[in-house]
């Protein structure tokens, strides 16, 4: 009985800590498509006016927990570390929400390759905020660069099927997650969300040339705020996560 009650509480400390990392990470892509970049989007303006009064001290508050100040990021490794850490929060659902071992070890070689390619490729199709690699992953990703070049070069779409199947895979696993909580119902439909963006992200790479402008702007549109929407749920989700902590 004492070793159960030790790994649940373990599992439950590592499954908190993945959805506080989804949190942080979800929050810091809100704080950039409000306040950083210059893309518009429906409510852009409204949530800016409301937010505002808050900006500095969220700004702090995401720039502090990445440690940015201590390390001295610039804005560009800064968003690499909070990527790193929205990639942590699900590999570590994968650990305390998969079903099996087996499950979880194939997911978790899946997830660990699939970041490669978003790091080498830098797609932002998972996470929606260019970043810059850290030294000395860029030096890793140069001596396997060989090995990855082969891969990508077989069509100019295999980066993004790559991150479509982590897409989904996460999506399937939450989804699947039983019982069902308020936290895994909103990070489902965040990922649902993010799937549409990705089948989007497809539609625009590969069939936009074939389509007349009006439907080519309505898959652009559709796109832009499926990416910029997404992270919403998942704060809501992850938020609802965290809190079940101190659930008995």
């Amino acid at each position: 009985m004492k070793n159960y009650v030790e790994n649940y509480a373990l599992g439950k400390l590592f499954r908190t800590l993945g959805y506080l990392f989804i949190l942080l990470s979800s929050l810091y892509m809100i704080h950039h498509s409000i306040f950083v970049s210059e893309t518009n989007f429906i409510l852009k303006g409204t949530l800016a006016s409301s937010l505002s009064p808050f900006e500095g001290i969220l700004g702090t508050l995401l720039r502090y927990a990445s440690l940015g100040p201590i390390l001295d990021l610039n804005q560009g490794q800064e968003a690499f570390l909070y990527l790193m850490m929205f990639w942590s929060g699900f590999f570590l659902l994968v650990w305390t929400l998969g079903k099996n071992l087996f499950s979880k070890i194939m997911n978790s070689f899946f997830m660990i390759a699939a970041l490669i390619f978003i790091l080498y490729t830098k797609t932002t199709a998972f996470f929606s905020v260019n970043f810059e690699n850290l030294g000395l992953i860029e030096t890793i990703l140069n001596i396997i660069g060989n090995q990855l070049d082969v891969v990508t070069s077989l069509h100019n779409l295999v980066p993004l099927l790559i991150v479509f199947l982590l897409v989904i895979n996460l999506w399937s696993l939450i989804e699947g997650k039983r019982p069902k909580r308020i936290s895994n119902i909103l990070l489902s439909v965040g990922m649902f969300i993010l799937f549409c963006a990705h089948l989007l992200t497809f539609a625009e790479a590969a069939l936009v040339p074939s389509f007349t402008s009006v439907i080519d702007t309505i898959i652009e549109l559709g796109q832009l705020h499926a990416y910029i929407f997404f992270p919403y749920f998942l704060l809501l989700g992850s938020t609802f996560g965290v809190l079940g902590f101190f659930r008995k």
